[in-house]
């Protein structure tokens, strides 16, 4: 590009250690022949952040603020990242897909996914996470984050909590009043308040299929990590 008049502007850090993450990619980028490429930084950052960050010695050139800027704090803005779980080959079949990283909580489940809830004494005992298009599952057992083994409860005691809004392109959902879906979050928010510490697990089926994609793709394109 540079062959052609075209210069690199920079890049954008959105997530993650900002302060690390700015100081490995200034390293690469001055390495690589770029000391000119500037580094912007977004990640719901407000003045607190980012006053850690420049007191951090973080290289950051452009501090990009939304979220925090346009809406009252703590409780307006709900985060939301779409992340693919699968994709459909040629023959129409679902292939499983899974974002990979060194940060284990930013590793995603592959398949179409459902949540499962069970109960114990009309109270909420344990979520699982399963692939709705998996052929074979048993619900025998679920797996913890630490890979303990969960034996499941019977299924005559879940119930699942996605619902389907719209499918093939047509809505399907008759969304409730908002009184109702007020009142059903305070019932819900009472709930879990009286818990310490509630288990969301993947089934079995769910984590031997993510495992295999996950080490699937490292075979394919070695050990991956956000900084790659």
């Amino acid at each position: 590009m540079r062959d052609q008049g075209h210069e690199m502007a920079g890049i954008r850090l959105d997530s993650g250690d900002l302060g690390a993450l700015a100081k490995h990619a200034r390293k690469m980028l001055d390495e690589a022949g770029f000391p000119e490429a500037k580094i912007a930084a977004s990640s719901s950052l407000d003045e607190h952040k980012i006053t850690e960050l420049k007191q951090a010695g973080a290289p950051i050139d452009l501090w990009g603020v939304g979220t925090r800027l346009s809406t009252g704090q703590p409780d307006a803005a709900l985060d939301g990242v779409y992340k693919l779980g699968a994709i459909r080959d040629a023959a129409g079949a679902w292939q499983s897909r899974l974002k990979l990283s060194d940060t284990p909580a930013k590793q995603t489940n592959p398949g179409i996914q459902q949540v499962r809830r069970f109960t114990r004494d009309d109270a909420p005992h344990l979520d699982v996470i399963f692939d709705q298009g998996a052929i074979g599952a048993q619900w025998q057992h679920a797996v913890a984050d630490n890979d303990e083994k969960i034996t499941l409860p019977p299924l005559a005691e879940a119930q699942d909590l996605l619902v389907p809004v719209i499918v093939d392109g047509e809505v399907v959902y008759q969304p409730p009043a908002l009184a109702e879906s007020r009142d059903f979050a305070r019932t819900q928010f009472a709930t879990f308040a009286q818990i310490k510490q509630y288990a969301v697990a993947l089934e079995a089926d769910l984590h031997r299929e993510k495992r295999r994609v996950s080490e699937q793709n490292e075979h394919r394109y070695g050990k991956f990590n956000d900084f790659e």
